[in-house]
């Protein structure tokens, strides 16, 4: 999922007219559009409760989302783009799978 994420977020940059130099339009860019709808649709089928999309450029945020819930238990808390994720949990997939590799 991170890598179709980053194939789309490089595609709305470019689409932006950022990579190749020119200004930024106001707005997101179109294609940022296709992956809200893939992190809705993971959040539809419970295969994550929330998420936080931050694609940056030459050292600037060009767009931010929060996505969902960020606590289902003890209560429902929405997710917020100041979300802060511990990554502990992303190193054991990452060692696992580059070691079966």
């Amino acid at each position: 999922m991170v890598l179709v994420l980053g194939t789309l977020a490089r595609a709305a940059v470019q689409e932006r007219g950022i990579a190749s130099g020119g200004a930024a339009s106001p707005g997101p860019p179109v294609r940022l559009g296709a992956v809200d709808a893939i992190i809705q649709q993971a959040i539809a089928d419970h295969n994550i409760p929330g998420a936080v999309l931050v694609v940056g450029h030459d050292g600037k945020i060009i767009y931010r989302k929060a996505y969902g819930e960020r606590s289902l238990e003890p209560r429902r808390e929405a997710m917020t783009v100041d979300t802060i994720f511990d990554m502990a949990s992303l190193t054991q997939v990452i060692a696992t799978t580059t070691a079966v590799m």
